[in-house]
């Protein structure tokens, strides 16, 4: 059926495939019409690039709505409990932008920060510059000792994977085009933590987001940018 389908009763249909995607802001309803108003459908979406966010978009504005990737990957529980959200930014977000973003977030806890192997000189510059005296580590040894608030800048290069870390947060600056690796960043965060995925809008992190929900069992909850501090407790200093 073509588009000018907005005047057909849809309400008894138990299965859709959709095979364009209404991409434009304010369209969610054109899908949600599609659907049926979700009223126990099944459907099958195929998508291009431009898509995954339109998909995000919908996921988060009406409960209840999971979308899946094939062929599936879900292990039988979500990982210990591991609690994982998204902070997305556009295309021109820089890093001084995303690290303001984040401050507070980092500040109050222990973190490991995963970014590309080639800029971790540059966010260890302007950590120093943006959070002055707070403890900021490149080497895992040197975290590891400390007993207060403070982050580790990493890579899955750099990371030295099967440490037993178990610390508070989890930020991925990019993801990894491994389930591997992610599998291993994941590995870093505690029972009852917190992964913080950033992306920026119409890249490819968003298919990787997807694969995510499916193969750890979770939903990704979008948080604005005043939220992402209420992510964690308070770091508690240990003795």
């Amino acid at each position: 059926m073509s588009a000018p389908a907005s005047g057909v009763d849809f309400q008894n249909v138990h299965f859709v495939v959709n095979y364009d995607l209404p991409t434009h802001r304010g369209m969610q309803d054109k899908y949600l019409h599609r659907m049926g108003r979700f009223r126990g459908v099944n459907a099958i979406n195929f998508v291009t690039p431009i898509d995954w966010t339109m998909l995000f978009e919908i996921q988060n504005l009406y409960n209840g709505v999971v979308f899946e990737v094939h062929p599936l990957l879900k292990t039988s529980e979500t990982i210990n409990g591991i609690r994982q959200f998204l902070l997305c930014g556009d295309r021109h977000t820089k890093v001084d932008n995303f690290l303001i973003d984040v401050r507070e977030l980092i500040l109050k806890t222990k973190s490991v920060l995963f970014v590309p192997e080639c800029d971790i000189l540059l966010f260890e510059q302007r950590l120093h510059s943006l959070l002055e005296e707070f403890n900021i580590f490149d080497e895992l040894s040197k975290f590891t000792r400390c007993k207060s608030p403070c982050v580790l800048v990493t890579s899955d290069i750099g990371a030295m994977f099967g440490y037993p870390l178990e610390v508070p947060l989890v930020i991925n600056y990019h993801l990894p085009l491994s389930t591997q690796f992610y599998d291993r960043r994941i590995a870093c965060c505690k029972s009852d933590g917190a992964v913080l995925h950033f992306v920026r809008e119409y890249e490819y992190d968003w298919p990787k987001l997807f694969y995510i929900q499916s193969r750890y069992n979770c939903v990704l909850n979008r948080i604005r940018y005043d939220g992402a501090a209420d992510l964690v407790e308070p770091y508690v200093t240990e003795d």
